[in-house]
């Protein structure tokens, strides 16, 4: 099944949810005690197929015993959520 036209709207949409997907995967993990600084960048374009890329940086304090692949384990967490996500954009 393929996606239906996305509009902006719905690209805005996409990119919040996988943005948020992240930021609660890592805020309900690690102590924001421990947090420095959260970046995360989601870019999603739509021509004829769905383009989505992700980076997302952790800065941790220094006393911190957080394994820094938990962004990777985040990451990997949209993805996986993303596919049930699009489900409503299907045609």
């Amino acid at each position: 099944m393929s996606l239906k036209k996305l509009s902006d709207r719905d690209l805005d949409e996409i990119s919040s949810f996988l943005y948020n997907t992240i930021s609660d995967f890592i805020l309900g993990r690690v102590s924001s005690k421990e947090i420095v600084d959260i970046e995360i960048t989601v870019s999603v374009e739509y021509t004829d197929r769905l383009d989505v890329d992700i980076t997302a940086e952790l800065h941790l304090d220094e006393l911190s015993d957080v394994d820094p692949r938990i962004v990777d384990e985040a990451v990997d967490a949209a993805y996986e959520a993303l596919e049930s996500f699009l489900e409503g954009y299907r045609e």
